[in-house]
């Protein structure tokens, strides 16, 4: 019983909590041309020739809130910031990085699913 309750405790607590349930959203730009899918729990990004699959670890809200939105995607070998704003439209801000290098990619979002 302990190792369950143990168990069952750590994956509580490693599970991510989320302050708002967004829509499934597709986001993109064209200059430079990329395009962002996030789900409930993971995202898709491609940009510059490359997909990656990153999990949604943590989301917070910004102050006062409920607006922007702070999501931090990890994936194996990377990690990326984006910043949703709500309204009417969904713009979003990705703070990524492209050979080692910062890169802030800015775009427009909308629900789909």
């Amino acid at each position: 019983m302990g190792i369950i309750r143990n168990l069952s405790l750590l994956l509580l607590l490693t599970a991510p909590v989320f302050a708002q349930d967004l829509p499934n959203l597709h986001c993109s730009s064209t200059s430079p041309t990329w395009a962002l899918d996030l789900y409930q729990e993971d995202a898709q990004f491609r940009f510059a020739d490359r997909t990656i699959d990153y999990d949604i670890v943590d989301q917070t809200e910004g102050q006062p809130g409920p607006w922007p939105i702070g999501l931090t995607l990890l994936s194996r070998d990377d990690t990326s910031i984006v910043l949703l704003r709500g309204g009417s439209d969904y713009t979003v801000d990705i703070l990524t990085q492209r050979r080692g290098l910062p890169v802030i990619l800015s775009g427009t979002c909308v629900t789909w699913g």
